[in-house]
């Protein structure tokens, strides 16, 4: 498996899934790719799961926000884009006719992230690293 050390901006980076049944996805994608889950709590009784092939990160699984779950959202596969400011992609995505979803906002020491939807509809995360850049 490859190895990075950064990502341009404008990369896809990194992939999450949140579900409503995360240990039977860790199952699953475990089963499937070989991965192994390291769970880290990440607060108000939340883990997020940390995906690992070879002892890397390669994706991460999380319960699915009760705010989606209420409103339909089956579980998703979300995909982030590595950028230089998580603040400023928001601002220009706005200009574009995008919409703001969450603004951005710190991971603990990871990263600023942020979520954006495109005037078509589609949901992206933006990723700005700090300590963790990626797969």
């Amino acid at each position: 498996m490859g190895e990075r050390s950064q990502y341009a901006p404008g990369t896809f980076c990194w992939s999450d899934l949140t579900t409503t049944d995360k240990e039977a996805a860790k199952a699953f994608y475990g089963a499937l790719f070989g991965w192994t889950a390291v769970d880290m709590p990440v607060g108000e009784g939340t883990v997020y799961s940390m995906m690992q092939l070879d002892g890397k990160d390669v994706a991460a699984i999380s319960p699915q926000p009760q705010q989606q779950r209420d409103a339909g959202v089956p579980p998703v596969w979300n995909s982030y884009v590595s950028v230089e400011s998580a603040d400023a992609a928001v601002e220009r995505a706005k200009e574009l006719g995008g919409t703001a979803h969450a603004p951005a906002f710190d991971v603990m020491e990871a990263g600023r992230m942020a979520v954006i939807q495109d005037p078509q509809g589609a949901y992206l995360l933006l990723w700005e690293p700090r300590g963790h850049i990626g797969a």
